[in-house]
This record gives C-alpha cells, structure tokens and sequence, in this order.
C-alpha cells in the first residue's frame, strides 16, 4: 500500500492534534502525520576548514509516522522529495556561524527538525597572524600552549599561560558549565594604563573559541573572565539565545595580564590615542569573513571614501527591516554584526531575495563593522533609547543614523510597514550635527556624546565598548 502524506496540522482553536482520517477511497487507508525525522547516516563529511562548502554526502533520513512507518531517503534524493537542509549542500562553512552546530533537516516545509552530529570547523586559524583589512597591517597574536585549567564554571584550554605578551590580539579558548546561566561567562579587557579605565566585554557560551583584540593602544592590559554567579542574573532574552541585559553579579574565575607590543599609528583623530574605533569588538565583528568578504564585495572599484560609505549604507537600509519581535519582553534577538546577517529571512513578499532584521543597535553594529573593515574609523554612538554611528571621513567626524534612513510605515498592516528594498533616503547621512534635523536626536546628543574627542557615556554604556 502506497501512503499517502499530508502536512503535520494542528487544531489549535480545539486545542487537538489530528492523528489520522480516513481516505475517502479507501476504508483501510489512512493519511498520517509525520512524528519526526531520524538521521539513519551521518554525511561522510563532518569536519571542515573555513572556507570549504558543505558536502551532504553519505547523508540519509528516516522519515516516522505516527503509524510506526518508516521511509528512508538518501541525500541525492533530497530535492525531488522537498528535503530542505540547513546550511545547504554547497554552502560556505564559516567557523563563527558553522562550528558545533548541527545540519538541520525540514521535510515539506513541516514544522519538524531533524539534526545531523555537530559540524567542526578547524579553529586553528584563530591562533595564526592575521591580516587585518581594515588597517591593511598583519598582526601575529600570541603563539601560546595548550593546557586545561578548571575553576568553578569555566574551563580555560588556551592559552595555558596567564602573563604574557601579544601583537594586537590574542586568542581564548575554552568551555562553560554554569546552567544557571544558560552556559555564558563574561570576558573583560581592561587597558591599565588608561586613565578613563576604559573597558571592552565579550561573552562567551558553552565550548568558546575567540580573538580578544587589545584596542586601547600598546602597554599593560588585565582580562577578567567571570561567570554569572547571583543572586542577580541578567535577563537571557529568547531562553539563552537572545541578547543578555538586565543587571547581574560576577565571580572572577580567571585573570591574565597581557602586554600589548602592536603600536599602530594614532587615530586620523588626533584626539584620539589608538586605532579602537577602526579594531573589532565583541559586537562589532569587521576581523570576521564574512563581514570582510561582503565590505570588499560593497565597495569594489570605488575610490571615493563618500561613494564607499554609501555604498555600505544603501546595502543595509535595502537590505534589512526593522524587528519589532525584538521589542517584546524576553525576546530581544542579539544585535551584533554577525546575528544580524545570521537572520535572513524569506517571508516577506516585498524581499524575493530575503531580509535581514535588525533594532537600531543592529542597523548601527552592521554599519560600523562593514565600515572598519572598509577602512572607517566608526564608532556606535548611544543615547536613551537609540543608536546611531559616527563615523571619520574626509578630515572629521560625521554623524549617520541608518535606522532613521529606513523608516516603516506607521499603522501599517502586517507585511507592509517596511517601504521595501527599493526605498532609501539620506536625511541622517553625513551629517555635522543630529541636531540640525528638527532637533531629531537632540535629548541624546545633549548627554555630551555630540563630540567624539569628550564623549562622557551614560553609566550604563562604558565606552570602549563597540
């Protein structure tokens, strides 16, 4: 007998789950549900440099029905069954997006996930000399040694060495165990000699492999690495997934101290004394591929600095809509660069090619990590409720508020409070001063954030942060 299939359907309103009906030609057929997906054999490939495209083959499902049935389908069969996978076969394998993640599984559009064994990307590169384009200079790190040390949650693997010294970054590695904490630890940069005690902060989760870059200029730096420890947690937005906010309490579970031997030139900025704005952050991930890759696909053939940063900007209004979702309690998605081009979405009809969603901290994250991979000193700028950049071109610093350039429709119907891909404008583009745009921004610019040389940030934002 031939089964018959149709898509899993949920009677929401009745609160009931069909399990089977009848087939009106034949009594003794039934049309069943699908109850999951089994992967029956692992791809062949499952291990990957960066930069290598996902090979599927060897991969096999098993396809469960509420019957107990079973059908099996083999990878070269994937399309002609409308098996879908995520990342797909032929895909770019990116460490940062890639790494101990699994390759999921839709059959039929279906809202059932099967899940392969976690990919592996080989993080060695991390540990290497990096070119960096954003300064066009090569920084060689620290060449360190492997060894485990454990204190309470966290779990160093590298270095093993806890003083020592660094040409521009560093990488750590290790895992976190702290359940209560949905698995994050917190990494804190601090450069010693900084009279304004000016501070990065990464976060980490579970098994964690990062470059820490030392923006604040050469000499002594402290790196504190904490867990999350009550009574107060932060808010873990989207049970872990999400952004962290909120306040909480730290337990410092490891210190190293790292001499920085990279004395690159001063900001085009002179009251500035270091390349912080230009390096990348926690958020503001221009060292990454993909964020290098698309900043030199943007701005390929141009010349002109101006043409370059529009270029940038255009990209992103056109590109991205703006993610009400994130406004609603407990699920704020996170907003740096990487997530929000981690979020391309179909399902809009105005987007055939896919959106990105992003809040104004994400337009803005996006924007500076593009921009310094580019070249750009950028800085993310934040006031009471918003966020924009600042950015140094032809001589100083000009204001440029992305969000503000892609407005939405104000009580629109769902689907259509984006202007859609087309739509651009340049009313906070370049500017000397928000202020001079119907005092649009002049509550945040007041706080004394107007002028890059003397920010004074809110208590809440340390700056150094992006």
């Amino acid at each position: 007998m031939k089964k018959l299939r149709i898509s899993f359907i949920l009677l929401a309103i009745f609160g009931l789950m069909l399990t089977g009906c009848p087939n009106t030609d034949d009594d003794s057929d039934f049309i069943f549900m699908l109850a999951y997906i089994d992967v029956k054999t692992q791809p062949d490939k499952l291990d990957y440099e960066q930069g290598e495209t996902l090979d599927l083959t060897g991969l096999e499902i098993t396809l469960v029905y509420s019957d107990n049935t079973t059908e099996d389908i083999v990878f070269e069969d994937f399309k002609e069954n409308d098996v879908k996978t995520s990342p797909a076969h032929g895909d770019t394998m990116y460490f940062s997006q890639h790494d101990s993640k699994p390759i999921s599984i839709n059959y039929k559009s279906l809202p059932l996930l099967g899940k392969t064994n976690n990919i592996t990307i080989d993080s060695a590169f991390l540990r290497k000399p990096y070119y960096y384009p954003g300064t066009g200079k090569t920084y060689n790190g620290f060449s360190g040694t492997e060894g485990e040390r454990t204190n309470q949650s966290v779990t160093i693997t590298y270095p093993s060495e806890s003083n020592f010294s660094a040409d521009g970054f560093f990488t750590l590695e290790g895992t976190v165990n702290n359940p209560s904490a949905y698995n994050y630890a917190q990494i804190r940069l601090m450069n010693n000699s900084d009279p304004d005690n000016l501070r990065t902060n990464y976060y980490v989760r579970n098994n964690f492999k990062i470059r820490i870059w030392l923006r604040f200029g050469p000499g002594d730096y402290t790196i504190q690495v904490s867990r999350f420890s009550g009574p107060r947690y932060p808010t873990f937005n989207l049970n872990g997934d999400g952004d962290i906010s909120g306040s909480w309490d730290l337990s410092r579970e490891f210190t190293f101290t790292v001499t920085n031997t990279r004395d690159d030139d001063i900001s085009a900025d002179s009251d500035i004394p270091d390349m912080r704005f230009i390096y990348p952050s926690y958020v503001v991930q221009s060292d990454d591929i993909r964020i290098t890759d698309l900043a030199k696909e943007l701005t390929n053939g141009l010349t002109d600095d101006t043409d370059k940063i529009k270029a940038i900007h255009d990209y992103i209004v056109k590109n991205t809509v703006y993610d009400n979702a994130s406004l609603v309690p407990n699920q704020r998605k996170k907003q740096d660069a990487l997530t929000v081009l981690g979020t391309r979405y179909f399902v809009d009809s105005q987007y055939t090619d896919g959106h990105y969603v992003a809040v104004c901290e994400g337009y803005a994250n996006l924007f500076a990590a593009l921009t310094r991979a580019a070249g750009f000193e950028t800085r993310y700028i934040s006031g009471m409720n918003h966020g924009w950049n600042h950015i140094f071109v032809n001589g100083g610093w000009k204001f440029i508020d992305v969000t503000w350039n892609d407005p939405t429709r104000s009580n629109a119907p769902a689907g259509t409070v984006d202007f859609g891909p087309d739509y651009v404008r340049y009313t906070y583009f370049l500017l000397d001063s928000l202020n001079g745009v119907n005092d649009s921004h002049a509550g945040d610019v007041n706080q004394g954030r107007s002028l890059i040389g003397g920010i004074i940030p809110p208590s809440y934002v340390l700056d150094g942060w992006y």
